[in-house]
């Protein structure tokens, strides 16, 4: 599979700049998606889920679905002092995932360490994670 019908989403641009550098240390171009789309065509792409709307991908991985971080832990702040933001945010964060989610043709892999985001609870009841 070339290199370019695969792509990372992660939930933040650090996180896109780390697994970038990562890939390259281990002999793998990626290129970073900016806010005009993929910065050339020849390696695997990394981006924020924000950066894969329009875009395909026939195998696409999603990593760092952790809780605290899709939703972001600020998100979650306001659940209390700001309801009706807090559901707008959370609607706003699932709907991202989902947008990453929807961008793979053919492969999906989500990936998280610790406690995974709220939003796989229900599909984790349905089908249990697979252990690496």
């Amino acid at each position: 599979m070339p290199h370019a019908q695969i792509a990372i989403a992660v939930p933040t641009n650090q996180m896109a700049s780390e697994a970038a550098y990562t890939w390259a240390e281990h002999g793998i171009r990626a290129l970073e998606i900016g806010p005009d789309g993929p910065r050339g065509d020849s390696g695997v792409h990394i981006g924020t889920m924000f950066r894969f709307k329009g875009l395909e991908y026939q195998r696409m991985i999603i990593a760092g679905v952790t809780d605290g971080l899709v939703p972001r832990a600020s998100v979650q702040q306001r659940r209390t002092t700001d309801p009706a933001r807090y559901r707008t945010e959370m609607q706003r964060a699932r709907s991202l995932l989902f947008v990453a989610a929807t961008r793979a043709r053919d492969s999906l892999d989500v990936f998280w360490h610790g406690e995974p985001s709220p939003f796989l609870q229900e599909l984790m009841k349905v089908r249990p994670p697979v252990a690496a």
